[in-house]
């Protein structure tokens, strides 16, 4: 059941890398797409979302399928479990502005998520400086790895990866 579970999540985090693609090819080329007003109205609603279910998502995989996190794992969620209590506060405030804190702080949870994910790939050598050597968890040797590449750096990249296309469609006037 698990392994099953884990194979969803990681197609659903292929999903949405290829959604978001999409949409910046749409928008790169000014196709107009059909939500992209409801997006641009709702945004914060939307970066709620997606930052608190990726949050839950995170915890889950440590809680429910028992999986420990690394020092990498645990940078990427400092930036990520903080975005749904800014967009939460964001809401009642009516604070339209506050998705450029998401944008920010996704953008820098991103880049852990990338080189985390090319640590993993083995394209960059293990870095004492971010994983440590007396850890429990190796950053460098992935958990799990389904579709040849996604594995829980790829997994926090896609969320990173929307919640950053969220925050930069800009406001419906």
């Amino acid at each position: 059941m698990n392994e099953i579970l884990l194979k969803l999540i990681s197609l659903g985090a292929l999903i949405i890398l290829v959604m978001v693609t999409v949409l910046i090819i749409l928008d790169i080329l000014k196709i107009k797409y059909p939500f992209k007003d409801m997006i641009s109205k709702y945004r914060l609603e939307f970066v709620f979302i997606v930052s608190l279910m990726g949050s839950v998502g995170s915890i889950l995989l440590s809680v429910y399928f028992k999986l420990a996190p690394c020092e990498l794992c645990w940078y990427q969620r400092v930036f990520l479990f903080s975005i749904p209590i800014i967009m939460a506060v964001a809401i009642v405030k009516e604070d339209i502005k506050a998705y450029m804190y998401a944008f920010y702080l996704s953008l820098v949870g991103i880049l852990f998520s990338t080189y985390h994910a090319l640590i993993q790939a083995k394209i960059f050598a293990s870095d004492p400086v971010f994983c440590s050597p007396d850890a429990l968890v190796d950053c460098a040797t992935p958990i799990f790895t389904y579709f040849g590449f996604v594995n829980i750096p790829v997994i926090a990249f896609s969320v990173f990866y929307l919640i950053l296309y969220l925050a930069y469609v800009p406001n419906k006037k």
